[in-house]
């Protein structure tokens, strides 16, 4: 489903993505003459071709160079007057997508084309992880091809894997990581692993600390919840305390405070690295009680959404307001109705407080960082896409016809969605 999927959109693609992709492509055209790009950097003369060339989806050109100009014209003619925004971002994504597609490119196609190809794998990957957590629950098959056939139709799958875009790693890190809370859960190995994704993963992009918390929570609760319904010689508070310096807590504690520390070493590298002031993308706005509330509530019932507020054709936007009402349903659901003590309980309890709380600390974070606030997009959630559909599928698996109706619906959502874009 990922490779048709990636297959049919990408050459239907004429115009680029409005989510960033100019700057991502300018990143992935500079490699690896020059791998990593700086603070106050101008974008290339490829780039700005493309931008105004192919055009850019969904937004009508302001009066500017045209195509023929567009190499040549000067910067103060293009947007943010010619800086780039993918400075914010390690190379970690962008080297790995550039070698990917270096294959492609040399049997002639040009990167753009390859790297937005190289979204069939990133998109591949994370339903597979995804298939492996669901069956570490007992999913049903026909369960498990329902909401993969969703989730490959929807505007989250669309936007990251058949652009370029840094968001296309996020669904495999969050998918990874909740396979991996299952299996540490069951006495398995997993424990470094866990902490190694968890750094990986936000270096590919920082938004994927929220998969990062909701992991960490999710073993947190856990392992206090297996001290409070077990039994022993000793009393509740001292299965408690152990329970909290246990491995699990630790590796869990210990996997949030590395990605965090990993990400400062990175904003330490880009101030070093520097040339100039950030780009000014207009989006900065006051922040106030009210915005924090908004983003309270964005990434639950907003993850699966279409990031650019409506661009997608009728049947990848049905799509993604099916993954979001499934998202909703699931962890709620399953907070209502899952075993005190399990791991369902604890991964549904930490998906609910996770969706609501990451938004506010991410704007708290950005804001001492850039000094400056916007609202932040619902694809920002989007690592955690994968603890949502977990939740659903062990709701929604208590019912065979229901589950049937889900795979029927959701393949036939996924075969619509070829012709749309």
């Amino acid at each position: 489903m990922a490779f048709v999927s990636v297959g049919v959109h990408v050459p239907q693609n004429q115009a680029i993505s409005p989510i960033d992709e100019y700057v991502y492509a300018d990143y992935m055209m500079q490699i690896p003459e020059r791998p990593v790009v700086a603070r106050g950097d101008l974008t290339g003369p490829e780039a700005r071709e493309d931008l105004i060339c192919l055009g850019n989806r969904g937004i009508v050109a302001p009066p500017g160079p045209t195509c023929e100009e567009a190499a040549t014209a000067p910067s103060s003619e293009f947007v943010m007057e010619g800086k780039t925004s993918a400075d914010i971002y390690t190379p970690l994504y962008f080297v790995t997508t550039w070698a990917l597609a270096q294959p492609l490119v040399a049997a002639g196609m040009g990167i753009l084309d390859a790297a937005s190809y190289v979204g069939a794998l990133w998109l591949g990957l994370a339903l597979v992880l995804l298939w492996r957590v669901f069956r570490a629950l007992r999913v049903p098959d026909v369960v498990t091809v329902g909401l993969g056939a969703l989730l490959v139709a929807s505007p989250s799958a669309f936007w990251s894997s058949t652009y370029i875009s840094t968001d296309a790693p996020s669904l495999a890190v969050g998918a990874a990581l909740t396979l991996l809370v299952l299996r540490i859960s069951r006495g398995r190995n997993g424990m470094l692993l866990f902490a190694v994704i968890s750094v990986v993963g936000v270096l590919f992009k920082v938004q994927n600390i929220a998969a990062v918390a909701l992991g960490a929570l999710a073993l947190l609760l856990w392992a206090v919840g297996a001290a409070l319904t077990g039994d022993g010689p000793d009393g509740r508070g001292r299965r408690v305390a152990r329970a909290l310096v246990s491995r699990p807590v630790v590796t869990a504690v210990g996997s949030v405070v590395a990605a965090v520390l990993a990400q400062g070493g990175w904003l330490a590298v880009r101030s070093a690295i520097a040339v100039g002031e950030s780009a000014d993308q207009g989006t900065a706005m006051p922040l106030t009680l009210k915005g924090l509330a908004t983003e309270s509530v964005k990434f639950l019932s907003g993850s699966g959404l279409d990031p650019t507020g409506g661009i997608n054709g009728t049947i990848i936007g049905v799509a993604g307001v099916l993954v979001s009402w499934v998202s909703v349903a699931g962890v709620i659901g399953l907070v209502a109705t899952s075993s005190r003590g399990s791991i369902e309980k604890s991964l549904s309890w930490a998906a609910l407080v996770t969706s609501v709380v990451i938004g506010p600390v991410l704007v708290l974070g950005v804001s001492v960082v850039t000094h400056y606030y916007f609202a932040l997009p619902t694809r920002y959630g989007m690592s955690m896409l994968p603890a949502f559909l977990a939740c659903a599928a062990v709701l929604f698996s208590r019912s065979r016809s229901f589950g049937v109706g889900l795979a029927v619906a959701g393949t036939l959502l996924w075969i619509a969605s070829l012709t749309s874009s």
